[in-house]
């Protein structure tokens, strides 16, 4: 890659999955309300495809929120009678953006390329248009930034 990276990173990132949610906007509103009344911002947010009338959510919260979620379990387990729920704290988030992403193709491809030649596991990944955001452990965080200076070279 020509063109160089801005690449941001955030300790202290916890990962909540909500699995068995029913795949309708009304009950991801739902999620998120509950979450919100909470006081707690959130970051990341990932959504799998729909199968057999459900789907999974991650969403990325600072770790210090981590108490207030596991006291909300039970108000989703009120909505969702079938949910089951992960939470893993003590994540980093790593921001790897540039304007340029936004014509080019083979960025997350090279990206990922970096990553996986390090051998560093994702823990979730979501993207937009000039944005890349992976969530890795932060046992891993500090090989992530040692390899990730390999993408501005």
């Amino acid at each position: 890659m020509a063109h160089k990276f801005d690449i941001r990173y955030t300790d202290q990132v916890a990962l909540v999955t909500l699995n068995n949610i029913k795949s309708d906007v009304e009950s991801l509103h739902k999620v998120f309300q509950i979450v919100s009344d909470e006081g707690i911002c959130v970051d990341m947010i990932s959504q799998t495809a729909p199968l057999n009338n459900s789907v999974n959510v991650s969403f990325t919260i600072n770790d210090s929120d981590t108490a207030k979620v596991i006291a909300i379990i039970y108000k989703f387990k009120e909505v969702f009678a079938t949910l089951t729920t992960q939470i893993l704290s003590n994540n980093t988030k790593v921001l790897i953006s540039g304007e340029f992403m936004r014509n080019e193709f083979g960025v997350a491809t090279h990206v990922l390329s970096v990553l996986a030649k390090a051998q560093i596991p994702i823990s979730l990944i979501t993207t937009a248009e000039t944005e890349i955001s992976l969530l890795v452990t932060e046992e891993n965080a500090l090989r992530v930034k040692q390899v990730m200076e390999e993408l501005n070279q």
